[in-house]
């Protein structure tokens, strides 16, 4: 194809140029590295692997999943299925094996794929070890594969990274050896043995983010036997989401919720697309003991609602997104979301922006809202706000009563109550606050501007310690109930103006300049800190 290029005065053709063809290059080892390093757990690979050994065109029973620290590699995990194996040509890109070790041959391009596979990325994930080896009896062309890729990781984490070299040997098989597949990654992620990997954590993981979670109870009964071997034990988990129970009928049942699945169908803006979402799970008052053995908290990734696609529960939703009215606060809440319609990004930690998407999330909402329909939705607001205003009431009459005891010790100014004794960090700024304005601070001048606890750091003040001292403005002060609080909060010395605290444990670096006022030396910066019940005019006894 050629073009005329005009001048710039309309109608004077200058030259003619013919146009060539430009081939697209793809670099294959930045893709895969890209792939392995865009995981957004340290699990992710354990999540495809298995779902690759449970998919139903596998046909295992049963599927093994090992994990322990390997002398040389460090943390290995080895997945092993009774399966069908994996066959492979030497020529051609259609054998299981092929779709295995190559990068992006699955659904995505239009190869027949496996139950759960389509972009052909999960298995790289492999990649990113020190030595992952394949083992495995095909009942397709009955023949025994071995593979040994050495050190894909190194391979990648080169400044030009270059492809893992896999080694394929074929071998004959023995009469009646069954097909199967076994895959090893040593030193996974270089080796490295994190919490993750411990048994709680693991488990955790597997029950809500894999295959192992399924969602669905008609997929999960067919699913294969999956064996975990652990250092710390060996177990035959029963799959299956670990949704909220029903309660056993008692007068505090209404506590927990379990709602009937909801059926939302939602019509894309696209018109080519009808998107189907199931609702399931429910909510509870009793998150320690919701009749499963994983309490509701943000650490079992159980918490709010959850997306499963194809009955993998991949990701959380933010859950404010979708709630609209609905009362129960998201620590409460243990929902699924399904949709098999997604499509989703490369690492499946999110779905792709789409008319199927858009349609998703308005259907979403919808099947929040018909849970607000539900009677036993209804009891459970008005019994929780019956019992919040009396667990509210019988709190506000404690705090009295304790102001009310005899024992009770308050901060005395000038022999007048001023505030109780500082048991928080908010007394603590109270009585700040107090002193403040009555001008009994030991600072020559003292003006506190703004609170701002929840950017870093409490307060924005100007000051002067003493008449020669200079004006110090818009100075960041902290404040602590104790000063040792500073340190389990993160904030950076060199920020910080001065220290506000009630009460000062000796140490080392905290160097006495007066009764209530130190210097003290961390993390390279010399913070001045002022003792608040050690202040000129301050008592702390009872009322007499």
């Amino acid at each position: 194809m050629g073009y005329v290029i005009e001048s710039a005065q309309r109608g004077i053709p200058m030259e003619f140029a013919e146009a060539q063809k430009h081939d697209v290059r793809i670099s294959g080892p930045s893709l895969i590295k890209q792939a392995v390093q865009n995981r957004k757990h340290p699990l992710d690979m354990v999540r495809e692997a298995l779902s690759n050994s449970c998919a139903e065109q596998v046909g295992a029973t049963k599927v093994i999943l090992t994990i322990y620290k390997h002398p040389d590699y460090g943390a290995t995990f080895s997945f092993f299925d009774d399966g069908i194996g994996m066959d492979y040509t030497a020529s051609g890109e259609t054998g299981r094996l092929n779709r295995f070790l190559n990068l992006g041959f699955s659904g995505v391009i239009g190869i027949h794929a496996d139950e759960f596979g389509w972009k052909g990325l999960g298995a790289k994930l492999m990649y990113w070890c020190r030595q992952l080896t394949i083992e495995t009896v095909s009942s397709k062309d009955r023949k025994r594969y071995r593979v040994d890729v050495t050190d894909p990781m190194g391979a990648l984490e080169q400044p030009q990274p270059i492809l893992p070299e896999p080694m394929v040997a074929a071998f004959p098989v023995r009469e009646g050896e069954p097909s199967y597949t076994k895959i090893t990654v040593n030193g996974y992620d270089g080796g490295r043995w994190i919490r993750d990997y411990e048994l709680d954590k693991l488990k955790v993981y597997l029950f809500h983010r894999t295959i192992v979670g399924c969602t669905r109870k008609e997929r999960a009964e067919k699913l294969p036997v999956i064996v975990l071997k652990h250092p710390d034990g060996d177990e035959t988990p029963s799959p299956g989401y670990r949704f909220i129970q029903p309660p056993a009928p008692s007068p505090q049942s209404w506590r927990t919720v379990v709602i009937d699945p909801i059926a939302i169908r939602q019509q894309a803006d696209d018109s080519k697309n009808t998107v189907e979402v199931i609702l399931r799970g429910g909510f509870t008052l009793d998150t320690g003991s919701p009749g499963t053995e994983f309490s509701i908290t943000p650490g079992n990734m159980n918490v709010g609602l959850n997306c499963s696609v194809l009955s993998i529960p991949y990701f959380p939703l933010d859950f404010k997104d979708f709630r609209g009215e609905f009362k129960p606060a998201s620590k409460l809440c243990n929902f699924v979301v399904e949709c098999d319609q997604l499509n989703l990004n490369m690492e499946r930690s999110s779905y792709v922006a789409d008319s199927i998407s858009r349609a998703f999330e308005a259907a979403v909402r919808k099947a929040v809202a018909r849970v607000k329909e539900n009677k036993a939705y209804q009891d459970w607001v008005m019994n929780e706000e019956k019992l919040r205003r009396e667990e509210l009431s019988e709190s506000l009459n404690d705090r009295k009563q304790r102001l009310q005891n005899p024992a009770q010790r308050w901060v005395y100014v000038d022999d007048n109550p001023i505030h109780v004794e500082p048991g928080n960090e908010k007394d603590t700024l109270a009585v700040l606050w107090k002193l403040e304005g009555r001008g009994k601070l030991p600072f020559y001048y003292f003006r506190s501007l703004q609170h701002t606890s929840l950017e870093g750091i409490d307060l924005i003040c100007e000051y002067q310690e003493k008449k020669e001292s200079q004006k110090r403005l818009f100075e960041s002060v902290e404040v602590e109930f104790r000063l040792e609080n500073y340190l389990d909060h993160d904030h950076v010395a060199s920020q910080t103006g001065l220290i506000f605290c009630w009460d000062a444990k000796p140490n080392g670096d905290l160097k006495r300049v007066t009764d209530y006022e130190y210097l003290w030396h961390i993390q390279g910066s010399v913070v001045p800190v002022y003792v608040i019940s050690k202040f000129p005019g301050i008592d702390v006894k009872p009322k007499t």
